[in-house]
């Protein structure tokens, strides 16, 4: 079994040697394999990147909105490429949603973590992902599984 990434990610950070950066910024490309097959090329502007005929089928959308860093990919192309390559996908899922207090003297607030995992493959999307509550405030602190959301 051989593992391959997807994507990269692309970091430009300011305040470094080079002044011609006012901003941070981090993109998520598709790895040199992916361009080549699928026949992609950069379209010149942003995180874009087209096929042959000129369609937009992968990006980062950060570059035109507000978000998290994520390479987006046109689903009927990437399952092609699996089918004609039998490849499997899998990608992991992880978060963190904290409330933190004012001063950070307390209140503590529960921390929710989800974790899982998923895959495409022959049959479609198949995987879960976990929602575990910390609360400092219970003793003795323990981790709470809340649920488990399946996909199958």
């Amino acid at each position: 079994m051989k593992i391959r990434a997807a994507a990269f990610e692309y970091r430009r950070e300011s305040g470094g040697f080079d002044c011609s950066v006012d901003d941070s910024y981090t993109l998520r490309l598709p790895v040199r394999e992916l361009l080549t097959d699928l026949r992609l090329h950069w379209s010149g502007k942003g995180a874009d990147f087209m096929d042959g005929n000129g369609e937009l089928v992968a990006q980062d959308p950060t570059v035109h909105a507000p978000g998290p860093s994520a390479l987006l990919l046109r689903a009927d192309l990437l399952e092609e490429l699996r089918r004609s390559k039998n490849l499997t996908l899998c990608w992991g899922v992880i978060g963190e949603k904290r409330v933190l207090s004012g001063r950070g003297n307390g209140p503590y607030n529960p921390v929710l973590r989800m974790s899982g995992a998923y895959v495409l493959g022959e049959s479609g999307v198949t995987g879960f992902v976990k929602r575990i509550l910390d609360d400092p405030n219970e003793s003795p602190p323990e981790p709470r599984l809340l649920d488990t959301y399946r996909r199958s």
